[in-house]
């Protein structure tokens, strides 16, 4: 029965839904892919002052808004090495 009505139904200019969802998903990709960017360590540390105002999330665990009081840099060999490789030009 729920098989049929589901026949039944009729999507007008489908082809256009099935793009724009499509679309909908290349954009919510590239949205994570600048996030990820944004949010490297390389890239968030300069703007790490006493006092700032920050969202802490960490994967699906949201923690709200805190003010950044002091922080000390950690030691990663990626980033390190990150930081000083150098790009052949």
């Amino acid at each position: 029965m729920v098989e049929e009505s589901l026949k039944d139904i009729q999507i007008p200019d489908e082809e256009s839904v099935v793009e724009y969802f499509e679309l909908r998903k290349q954009m919510e990709d590239a949205e994570a892919d600048l996030r990820a960017v944004i949010t490297h360590p390389l890239h968030i540390l300069p703007f790490l002052q006493s006092g700032r105002l920050l969202k802490i999330k960490d994967g699906d665990n949201d923690f709200g808004w805190g003010v950044l009081i002091s922080y000390s840099k950690r030691s990663n060999k990626v980033c390190d090495e990150l930081s000083t490789a150098q790009v052949p030009s």
